[in-house]
């Protein structure tokens, strides 16, 4: 019942650890599914936190995903965090969409374009936000891919994608 609440700020703490024991001289985020949901709101919520994030088929508006979802994909959002028309103040603060404007690390979004479970929508919603927004973003959806992307093609894209950007933004000191 606490989608970005106590699992984020354990995200938080270990990240600040990285940093606090030498480890890490800057951090980035990056998850895929419910981690793209928090990469997403880890940027939002604490916004000076990170470096660098990338979102892989993450949920940018919980309403909006729980409107457009599969059956099976509404009951899990209602068994975890109840209904829109129950939980509204939830669904709006937690939504990272709500919270573009407080980002400030470069964003990387990446999206399957037949995702069944995180709607293309999410994706786009996000990246015309961030857009609309002048964010430091970079956008890719791949056709014919779904949730996990399964291309050897993909997977190689992907990987090399997210391995330039956050050697552009994370680089090695």
């Amino acid at each position: 019942d606490d989608w970005a609440g106590g699992d984020l700020r354990d995200v938080v703490c270990a990240a600040d650890w990285l940093e606090t024991k030498g480890i890490a001289s800057g951090v980035g985020i990056i998850g895929g599914s419910y981690g793209g949901y928090m990469t997403l709101s880890a940027v939002t919520q604490y916004p000076n936190r990170w470096r660098a994030a990338v979102s892989i088929y993450g949920m940018a508006n919980l309403v909006t995903m729980y409107t457009t979802a599969r059956e099976d994909m509404r009951h899990f959002q209602e068994r975890n965090i109840g209904r829109p028309d129950e939980n509204p103040d939830f669904y709006r603060n937690r939504s990272p969409l709500n919270h573009v404007d407080r980002i400030t690390a470069p964003t990387l979004i990446l999206q399957g374009e037949r995702d069944a479970r995180v709607p293309l929508s999410e994706a786009e919603q996000m990246r015309d936000a961030l857009e609309a927004g002048g964010k430091q973003f970079e956008y890719m959806v791949y056709r014919d891919e779904g949730h996990g992307f399964t291309k050897l093609d993909t997977k190689m894209d992907y990987l090399e994608r997210i391995g330039a950007f956050l050697r552009l933004h994370l680089p090695v000191e």
